[in-house]
């Protein structure tokens, strides 16, 4: 009978200290007010019960009032008070055996807190202290290798043999390839010596490219301004044929070129099925050109590629089974063609391979966004491989982005990744090599390298950063700036298309964390998980001192919490407050952001209260409350929750000592502590904040929340008004909930809105002035008591309007399509602004009346018939640009949408759906 191998998975709770850990088996556990931490299994270990190895005990201990427990695990089967001895977790190792790896114990804080990791090296920085090994067990996932990519010096090439695949005769095609070098030379050609018909890819002189097409009595080619692409680091480029047009796309944008045309006709014949010709990598079969640098990812297609292919081809994110992909070769260690064509390559010399670094990035996308993330998965390398890699990478900040971050990580935990060096250089060429503290900058460095920046109002222009680091230490490298406006919207549409999904469960495949993937759970949309995931691991508390000034909150705590959601990270930030020695004051404003031990609300509270709070004058005192201006008020998907997700709001709620009565509910209140009074540890009675609180300016003033927003809405012992009265019926989403605990004075206030739900008042059997009917269908959480003392009957209605607005029933629906994006809307695959047309030039068409013959080509093959044009689709480009516009004002909100916009997008939406 084999032993079990079970993957041990780390759930996290955020306390006043920081990050509190517990561990468990189970992938799928619901531990109150617990989360699991999604970005990977922490160890593989034996199930318990094994009858291998000895039993890991988990034990938990108080770790302060209102707080939550704290966790160890041990071997010791009897561990004196204050622990109590929970279960069996798993099985391990007390001494290492074949295949294990120590897994060291670190604590933090009085009274401690502990980490369980295979990391031994997490600086003591962070505060965590390492311990001892406190078992051995298998490693997380077996070793991974680095990415490696084709080094080519002076007299190599690669050569695939001839295939009819690549006889493009008069069709289009596609070449793509990415590559690092500082000199000219052919990329990629399919062009025999004697002037034969056939095709080139060549990087000249300045970083121009030259892509040319050539049917052995004329040619056509087109050449592009000068680039960057001779600066010695990686870059990615696409020649396209499409119908007459040669286009050339470098780094992901559509390059204006000049075309120069002898061919009496085009497009012209590149080659017919009778004569295939072999593919060369690296040098030019008719006009030597050597190539000296690296090369990865080399795809041939017999289609012109989309935007989103291109995207595929420049991050890795090509499969090898795509529609029209006939040659690809990630020259990952080998010369293999993973396409169904098979046409593997060969060198001819000593082929010589070199790890490299991976990258994906957006530059200078919508809202002053740019992002590059540079990551290494790798845990060991081959016998050969040099000890460390470099990349050299640039982020284009545009001029008036806010503020630009820049992190380095490992992805075992957030901490420094052990022997990696990062320099960065700004657009002036100033290179930041110490630590700094300013208004306007933050630096913090490990040794020789940078580890965390924030720069606010950064130069515009590229800031240029290099890593270097072993080969088997995994790291996370992330530079981005902040969105200047509509953060999570703008961060998901941007990231979206640069990483890859299964499309049976969402998960990301190629995310920044070790093995790759991650699956998106839990309330929040996928596009907060995304901006978590993806830009993940990056920024530290410098943030703190750098933007405290401009948030609705102060103290360091609190500041944290609320820049983190601001930006997208929240598990980050906390990770390294344990650098920060956290005042009294900021200890309540944490409590006023995070309040309980709810993580979820702990990231949509901040989130919610970082946009409404306003500052307001009250009894001659500034004071933070909710804004009155309706363009702010926020729905759920400026709140990024799903359909699924059930928010509830509590009109009133503060709740004894620091928990809400609701351990799951944003509070409204007009105040910002308890009324309730609680004995401080030096005796004297005060107050506490309210958790989770939205503050309103006083109780006429609408809760600044957007119309169908909430599902269950409670009101106890407080004073129901018509105003109240409207404002719930106003919140409430369609099916949503409202339960109710008040004296039966109320009750006229109560059936009045019951009529405005189109529903009917049900009552709980529990409670004092219990009603006459009652029923299960009204269920008092409360049982009737609360905090001891005896409550009024709970009364239960549901909302059961059905009508929704036109718009509003468009937002449900594209919503439940795919997280905000449009597919029926964006089914073209191009925006029409990049798509040429058939009869007209764009920017790569020709240039005409040239008819000198070229020297070089003397061949006296045949000319194919030119196709014709096809007439402009009039209706079609119109609905193009109508797309093109409803989509960017989809982008900034559903509410510029006119009805004919609706109706249109209802006809497109069933249009697709007869497609399918």
């Amino acid at each position: 009978m084999g032993v079990a191998i079970v993957n041990v998975w780390t759930y996290v709770v955020i306390n006043t200290a920081g990050y509190n850990y517990r561990y468990s088996v189970d992938a799928s556990a619901v531990i109150s007010g617990w989360t699991r931490d999604t970005q990977t299994v922490q160890f593989r270990t034996l199930s318990p019960g094994s009858g291998v190895g000895v039993p890991i005990y988990q034990y938990s201990a108080p770790y302060f009032t209102g707080g939550a427990d704290r966790y160890i695990l041990t071997t010791d089967a009897n561990l004196a008070s204050p622990w109590t001895k929970m279960d069996v977790i798993f099985d391990a190792y007390t001494t290492q055996v074949t295949g294990t790896i120590p897994i060291y114990q670190y604590h933090c804080g009085t009274p401690a807190r502990y980490l369980y990791t295979e990391d031994p090296n997490i600086l003591p920085s962070t505060s965590w202290v390492k311990d001892s090994v406190a078992f051995y067990t298998y490693p997380r996932q077996p070793p991974t290798l680095p990415n490696y990519a084709l080094k080519l010096n002076d007299g190599e090439k690669i050569v695939c043999r001839a295939n009819v695949a690549y006889s493009f005769g008069f069709e289009d095609f596609s070449v793509t390839t990415l590559f690092r070098t500082s000199a000219v030379g052919s990329l990629v050609c399919r062009k025999p010596a004697g002037g034969m018909p056939g095709w080139t890819l060549v990087l000249l002189a300045n970083g121009v490219f030259k892509f040319l097409t050539d049917n052995g009595q004329g040619y056509l080619y087109v050449s592009t301004a000068a680039t960057k692409a001779l600066n010695g680091q990686w870059h990615h480029v696409a020649a396209i044929r499409r119908g007459i047009d040669l286009e050339i796309w470098f780094d992901g944008v559509k390059q204006t070129v000049t075309a120069t045309q002898t061919a009496s006709s085009i497009p012209v014949n590149v080659g017919r099925l009778a004569t295939p010709y072999q593919i060369t990598f690296g040098n030019n079969d008719q006009v030597p050109s050597q190539f000296i640098g690296e090369m990865e990812d080399i795809t041939i297609w017999n289609v012109a590629l989309t935007q989103t292919s291109i995207t595929n081809t420049m991050f890795n994110m090509v499969e090898g089974n795509e529609p029209g992909l006939v040659g690809y070769w990630p020259l990952d260690y080998n010369l293999t063609d993973k396409s169904a064509t098979g046409c593997n390559g060969a060198g001819g010399f000593i082929t010589k391979f070199v790890p490299i670094f991976n990258a994906k990035y957006v530059q200078g996308a919508s809202n002053l966004y740019s992002f590059v993330s540079v990551t290494n998965q790798a845990t060991s390398s081959k016998a050969g491989d040099t000890a460390t890699a470099s990349r050299t990478q640039v982020i284009t900040v545009s001029n008036g982005a806010p503020t630009l971050v820049i992190g380095l990580s490992s992805m075992t935990i957030t901490t420094f990744p052990i022997g990696c060096i990062l320099t960065v250089r700004d657009p002036a060429g100033n290179i930041y090599s110490g630590p700094q503290n300013t208004p306007t900058t933050y630096v913090s460095v490990v040794g020789s390298s940078i580890y965390q920046m924030v720069i606010k109002n950064p130069a515009p222009g590229d800031w240029t950063t290099t890593i270097t680091a072993p080969l088997n230490i995994p790291f996370h490298l992330c530079l981005s700036t902040i969105p200047s406006k509509d953060i999570i919207p703008t961060m998901q549409l941007s990231l979206i298309p640069i990483y890859k999904f299964d499309e049976s469960t969402g998960d990301i495949l190629d995310a920044p964390v070790l093995g790759g993937r991650i699956r998106l759970v839990g309330g929040f949309l996928k596009s907060v998980l995304l901006a978590v995931a993806l830009v993940g691991m990056t920024i530290v508390t410098g943030v703190l001192l750098v933007l405290q000034p401009e948030l609705p909150i102060v103290g360091q705590y609190g500041v944290a919490y609320a820049l983190a959601i601001d930006i997208g990270l929240a598990k980050e930030f906390v990770d390294s407050l344990d650098e920060i020695t956290v005042t009294t004051d900021s200890t309540e404003l944490a409590v006023l952001v995070t309040g309980g031990t709810n993580p979820v609300l702990d990231k949509l509270f901040a989130l919610i209260w970082g946009k409404v709070a306003v500052q307001v004058t009250i009894d001659g005192k500034t004071v933070s409350r909710a804004t009155t201006d309706m363009s702010l008020f926020m729905d759920r998907r400026s709140m990024a929750i799903n359909d699924d997700y059930n928010l509830h709001l509590d009109i009133g709620g503060e709740g004894f000592n620091t928990n809400s009565g609701f351990s799951d509910s944003i509070n409204v209140n007009i105040h910002a502590n308890t009324t309730y009074q609680v004995v401080g540890a030096d005796g004297s009675y005060g107050t506490r904040p309210i958790p989770y609180n939205i503050i309103l300016q006083d109780w006429t003033k609408k809760i600044p929340l957007k119309d169908a927003t909430i599902n269950y809405i409670t009101l106890q012992s407080f004073n129901l008004t018509d105003f109240m009265v409207s404002e719930i019926s106003r919140l409430l989403v369609p099916g949503g909930k409202v339960g109710l605990w008040l004296d039966p004075s109320y009750y006229p206030l109560v059936q009045k809105l019951a009529t405005l739900l189109n529903t009917t008042v049900k009552f709980s059997c529990s409670g004092v002035l219990g009603a006459t009917v009652c029923g299960v269908d009204c269920i008092d959480e409360f049982n009737g008591l609360y905090s001891g003392a005896p409550i009024y009957i709970k009364m239960c209605l549901t909302n059961q309007r059905v009508s929704v607005s036109p718009k509003q029933q468009l937002v449900e629906e594209e919503e439940k399509d795919n997280d905000w994006i449009l597919p029926a809307i964006e089914s073209s695959p191009m925006p029409s602004d990049q798509m040429p047309s058939n009869n007209q030039n764009s920017s790569s068409s020709l240039l005409p009346g040239q008819d000198t013959p070229n020297p070089d080509y003397d061949d006296n093959s045949i000319v194919g018939d030119t196709p014709t044009p096809q007439p402009d689709d009039d209706d079609g480009q119109e609905k193009d640009e109508r797309r093109a516009s409803i989509i960017q004002r989809m982008r900034n909100g559903f509410d510029s949408l006119t009805d004919d916009d609706i109706q249109f997008i209802v006809q497109q939406r069933q249009l697709l759906q007869n497609i399918k």
